[in-house]
This record gives structure tokens, sequence and C-alpha cells, in this order.
């Protein structure tokens, strides 16, 4: 299971959250519609779980996996002066006789109690003191207060972000044009070709339903369909990125 999950981070959905000198294993997570995004992670040392979304569900516009990318710079602080140190190795014992191929595990059923016992008694229910509607309504004002501080501060850090010279998802650029996105650099040998063929509206959102994904060839002696190395379709932009980057390291690890 250690081995299952260290490769999700080294090779897999999860390979923001990589640290460096320190063995990582963790998992990623995305609800419906992107509205929320998880990363739980562990080291020979700690163990942490990172969610990132609003109060109230709403679509995050967001490059990346924000849960990843929070725990790795938190863990980076924490492991910074400790050594490295990897994963146990478990030990295989002696046979258990779970499957009955030991006389140990051939027992005799424990006999089954002759009195009944005693109905447990409920306790009773404790019924909270009620509050007038002016003490719930300032409640609910100062919830929604809260959230709605909670969602200008991540759209000022989406905003900042966007302003950058040149977006980039997990050491690659990416470039869109209207409906195609292309991710990785053509001085490389291989590039992501993204096409999104469906959308649907989420509130003032055009959010893609199905995105086509194409590992290709940048040799421009090539034609254009003699370029595709593979290729699939997933659901959503989130999903086609995390393919997308994957197959692009690989490939570039592999050049």
């Amino acid at each position: 299971m250690t081995d299952m999950l260290c490769n999700a981070v080294n090779s897999g959905t999860g390979s923001e959250a990589r640290l460096s000198g320190m063995p990582v294993g963790g998992k990623t997570g995305t609800t419906t519609n992107n509205c929320d995004r998880w990363f739980v992670g562990f080291t020979p040392y700690y163990v942490a779980a990172v969610w990132t979304g609003y109060d109230m569900p709403e679509y995050m516009n967001f490059s990346g996996n924000p849960a990843a990318q929070i725990w790795k710079l938190v863990m980076e602080s924490i492991h910074k002066d400790l050594p490295t140190k990897s994963f146990p190795t478990p030990t295989i014992g002696s046979p258990t006789g779970i499957f009955g191929n030991s006389p140990a595990s051939r027992r005799t059923p424990a006999a089954m109690p002759t009195t009944p016992a005693e109905p447990r008694k409920c306790l009773p229910h404790r019924v909270s003191p009620r509050r007038n509607d002016s003490a719930g309504h300032a409640v609910l004002t100062k919830r929604l207060k809260c959230v709605t501080i909670r969602k200008q501060w991540y759209r000022r850090c989406i905003s900042l972000a966007a302003k950058s010279t040149e977006l980039c998802y997990k050491g690659h650029p990416l470039r869109r044009k209207d409906n195609l996105l292309y991710y990785g650099s053509m001085a490389d040998k291989y590039i992501i070709m993204m096409q999104i063929l469906d959308t649907k509206k989420i509130k003032d959102l055009d959010v893609a339903t199905r995105v086509s994904v194409q590992l290709q060839l940048t040799d421009p002696d090539l034609k254009s369909r003699d370029r595709v190395v593979k290729k699939t379709e997933k659901d959503g932009l989130y999903n086609a990125m995390d393919v997308a980057a994957v197959w692009l390291d690989r490939a570039l690890a592999n050049n």
C-alpha cells in the first residue's frame, strides 16, 4: 500500500506534493464540478491532510491542485532540518491460520450466552435552549460575512496568479487559444495538446465537461496525424490536466 501511494506522488496526480530528499506517499481527491480539492499525504515523520474549497460549494478555477501545493509548502518547512528517512519495510511473520490451513485456526466457536442481555437504557433527549429570532439572525449574518471574506481572499489569490507573465502547471508552460490548450514547450521532443469538446454553464462560467488529450511529437517534419503518440478523452479539465502532466513527465523522462 505504501508503494502504491508513493507512486501516486512520484509519477501520478500527487506530483505537486513531492519533497526534496524525503519520500512522500499520498492521494489527491476531487469532487464533482471541481468544487473541492484534497490532498492527504504522509512521510516517515508526519501525516497531514489539506482541503481547499468554499464554505458554500462553488467551482474553483485554479491551475493544478491547490491542496497539494499547500501541503508541500507546509511540509517543506516542517522537514527542513530532519534527516532523510525511508519508510519501514514490513516483515513477514509466521502463518496466521486465517484461511484454515493450520490446526490453530480450527477453534471451537464461543458459546452463545443463555441469559438475554438487559435492554439498553436511552438517555433523555437533550433539548438545546431556543434562541430568539434576533440572536439567530445575528449568528447567520456573521457566518455569511466570514464566507464572503474567504471568497474575496481566494479570488484575490487567483487574480494575482493570473497576472504572472506565463501560466505554468507542474513546471511546464500552459497556453490557451480558444478551445485549444498546449501544455509543454515546443523546444522539447513532446508536447500535450488538449481540446475542449463540450462545456456546460455553471453560474457565469463555461466549465469543460469533455476534453480530448493528445501526446504529440514536436517534429515539424511529421504530418499532423503522425505526430500523435497517444490520446484519450476525460471528463473535466482537471482530470485532463492530471493525465497530461503524467504523460508529459514520463515521455520527457524516457527521452
